[in-house]
């Protein structure tokens, strides 16, 4: 193993935030150390962002060379680690066919996120890089009251009134 040689000191270091759910809900949760990695390049790929709706592709992750290196240059960990955070309800994901090419992007979990993907299934909202006739296809979120519910799994929203996080 090699010795990390720790933070630069000074106005060179970069933060990016992370949700304290993530820490209290999530965290406890993952126990696939591909699916933590993923998890959070995807946190950070979004924070840098700007623009509405804030997604990351496949193709992106792929190409992240720390994201792979630490998944020992695996695509298929890489595949594995996104389904599981999928499934698990802390990404959602959308499959989108750009120029006969399909390609899946990937949001973070959160209220407004889970509402973009709603307006682009329905045709709505076209996510940036994406042209009139490009298809999108994913897991179907509808929502009943609190509930938004999808194949594998639901969110339900808290009862207190100021907590915006949903609990899987």
């Amino acid at each position: 193993m090699t010795e990390f040689q720790g933070f630069p000191s000074g106005g060179r270091v970069e933060y990016t935030s992370i949700p304290n759910v993530f820490f209290s809900g999530l965290l406890p949760q993952i126990t696939d150390m591909a699916e933590l990695k993923a998890t959070l390049y995807v946190i950070s790929t979004l924070y840098h962002k700007k623009g509405y709706p804030r997604f990351v592709s496949y193709s992106e992750l792929l190409g992240n060379a720390s994201l792979m290196q630490s998944l020992k240059s695996s695509e298929e960990a890489l595949r594995g680690a996104l389904k599981s955070a999928a499934e698990r309800g802390s990404l959602l994901s959308l499959a989108v066919d750009k120029d006969g090419t399909s390609e899946d992007i990937y949001f973070l979990n959160t209220e407004s996120d889970r509402q973009a993907v709603e307006k682009m299934q329905r045709g709505e909202l076209k996510p940036a890089g994406l042209k009139a006739g490009d298809r999108i296809s994913g897991f179907p979120i509808r929502r009943e009251g609190g509930v938004y519910f999808h194949p594998q799994r639901f969110f339900q929203r808290p009862a207190a009134a100021n907590n915006r996080y949903f609990r899987t």
